[in-house]
């Protein structure tokens, strides 16, 4: 399954999960980054990089706690 089929048969979440499992694998070089230009260049790159679809999505699904309601909360706390 790629992430777009991922996607298309469950929704936004998958995307939430791909993009916070791209980070978590991706945290070292992320968090040494300082602006957010620079950083949305190592984001791109991260994902460049990241050729194994199934191992993203592996990973984002092991994502505990992301329920449509604590994305919510999430968002309405920002």
């Amino acid at each position: 399954m790629t992430i777009r089929d991922a996607f298309l048969n469950e929704g936004n979440k998958v995307s939430l999960r791909v993009i916070l499992a791209l980070m978590m694998t991706n945290e070292e070089q992320l968090l040494s980054v300082t602006g957010f230009q620079p950083l949305l260049t190592e984001i791109n790159d991260a994902a460049k990089r990241a050729v194994n679809a199934d191992e993203l999505l592996g990973r984002g699904f092991k994502i505990l706690n992301l329920s449509t309601s604590s994305i919510v909360k999430l968002r309405n706390s920002i």
